[in-house]
């Protein structure tokens, strides 16, 4: 079984555009992680770049150590090329290390992004890692008290979302997948082989019809979703 295409109708990309010129949470929803801290875990995100790049591009800016690991996360050829474009609103799997520390999960060390001129953490959250951390989440992360002071060159940690919970008894890959607007429970079960049951109760969801459009759900694949893969 795959994963659903990684290209997906322009559609999508409207929704994120929409989404990230609409105000942020003050935070992100924590995926609810209860493993001990050590080891850490193998973890994925939906990540849909909202301009046209490419796997070296993803590569540096998830502080990926092996392009062939996003390869890999994506069902692509150790011989596929670096430069291989990515057309905007596509869905590219990231693999990322996760561990659990008070109840939730983080992404363990990376990505790690070093602040650029023009930078603020608001455009930061919103143009890199739209959807999935908010400004709150990365001032938190680093100990920033004073979201608008930052510097070039600072390197920041930024916490995406993950967990390394086995889910009923089973161990998993946790996918963050980010909500389009459209979709249901219903959808989303079918399209990676969950149960809506599941779904509904690792995300605390009590109605499916609460889910919204640029939520950011936590999905446990299994079976072949669930690969290994170098950190």
């Amino acid at each position: 079984m795959k994963f659903p295409s990684p290209f997906l109708p322009s559609l999508l990309s409207l929704v994120l555009v929409s989404l990230l010129h609409s105000p942020l949470p003050s935070t992100a929803a924590p995926f609810v992680c209860t493993t001990p801290k050590t080891p850490t875990c193998q973890s994925l995100i939906g990540y849909i770049p909202i301009n046209r790049t490419t796997y070296a591009a993803l590569k540096s800016l998830f502080t990926i150590k092996s392009i062939r690991t996003l390869f890999s996360a994506n069902d692509l050829l150790p011989s596929t090329r670096s430069s291989t474009s990515i057309p905007a609103g596509s869905v590219v799997r990231v693999p990322i290390p996760c561990s659990c520390l008070a109840g939730s999960g983080s992404s363990s060390g990376r990505p790690i992004y070093v602040v650029k001129a023009g930078d603020g953490l608001d455009s930061i959250a919103r143009n890199n890692f739209g959807g999935f951390v908010t400004y709150q989440d990365i001032a938190k992360a680093n100990n920033i008290s004073n979201p608008n002071l930052i510097e070039v060159g600072e390197r920041l940690l930024i916490p995406m979302p993950c967990s390394c919970d086995p889910v009923d008894g089973e161990s998993v890959v946790h996918y963050a997948h980010f909500v389009a607007a459209g979709s249901t429970v219903a959808s989303i079960a079918e399209d990676f082989g969950v149960s809506q049951d599941v779904l509904l109760r690792i995300n605390g969801i009590k109605d499916p019809k609460d889910l919204l459009a640029g939520q950011v759900l936590d999905v446990p694949l299994r079976g072949s979703f669930a690969f290994s893969f170098p950190y």
